[in-house]
């Protein structure tokens, strides 16, 4: 059963119980309060191994640690990107399903030791497309369901994570900032500063960017963070 089909079938979990690390310890937070850190993959040892290898039960404790490290250091982080974290880890280029579903019961099989919040989310609602639905998993629930308090941006030189594995709660706290420090933005605009504030060089409308950049904004007004006016102006309540 993939870690998707477990999550529809039970309740959201509680706490990760694992030592934390305060995201704003490596924060870099300007003179002028930006919220913006730089996203810092966790820092691991690779361990080079065949996919028979990854899926053999002699690696688990490993694989097992390697998953809780992801987790502890970027959190909320798709369950897609610690997938691919992991496999890079151990060398293998290519995803496949069966190693997909390893990395998922992994996922699961650190929780007899720790427990993790997840989320879905959805970039596209329109889509009526399962597979368009992204799993997040946060060590710690209590910014789930508000606006977060830092968003993160790609390294220099490095690409931004893509759309869809960036959370609406995090985007959110970009658009949040971006309103109340420029005193109020169209709406089109702010949208679109919003996906540049999070490392996206174009953001078309009928893009991901676009639509996570939209539901941001469209998140922290419906938090009552901020408000807009008849002519499509928003600015902080």
């Amino acid at each position: 059963m993939s870690l998707k089909t477990e999550l529809e079938n039970r309740p959201q979990q509680t706490a990760l119980k694992i030592r934390r690390k305060k995201k704003t310890a490596d924060a870099d937070i300007t003179s002028n309060g930006c919220p913006s850190i730089t996203y810092k993959p966790a820092d691991l040892k690779p361990r080079s191994m065949t996919s028979a290898e990854f899926c053999d039960a002699l690696n688990t404790k490993y694989l097992q640690e390697c998953v809780m490290a992801i987790v502890e250091q970027e959190s909320p982080v798709s369950a897609d990107v610690l997938a691919k974290e992991l496999i890079t880890l151990a060398g293998i280029a290519k995803m496949t399903q069966k190693l997909r579903d390893r990395c998922s019961y992994l996922v699961k099989s650190i929780e007899k030791n720790v427990k993790l919040h997840y989320t879905t989310q959805k970039l596209d609602l329109a889509s009526e497309d399962d597979d368009s639905e992204v799993i997040f998993l946060w060590k710690d629930g209590t910014e789930i369901g508000k606006v977060m308090d830092f968003y993160r941006t790609p390294a220099e030189g490095t690409k931004p994570r893509k759309a869809a594995d960036i959370p609406v709660q995090e985007a959110a706290c970009a658009a949040n900032y971006l309103a109340r420090s420029q005193y109020g933005m169209p709406y089109a605009s702010l949208i679109v500063e919003t996906c540049k504030a999070l490392g996206f060089s174009r953001a078309p409308e009928d893009s991901d960017n676009y639509m996570l950049g939209k539901r941001a904004v469209d998140y922290c007004i419906r938090q009552e963070l901020l408000v807009m006016d008849d002519d499509l102006f928003v600015k902080g309540e």
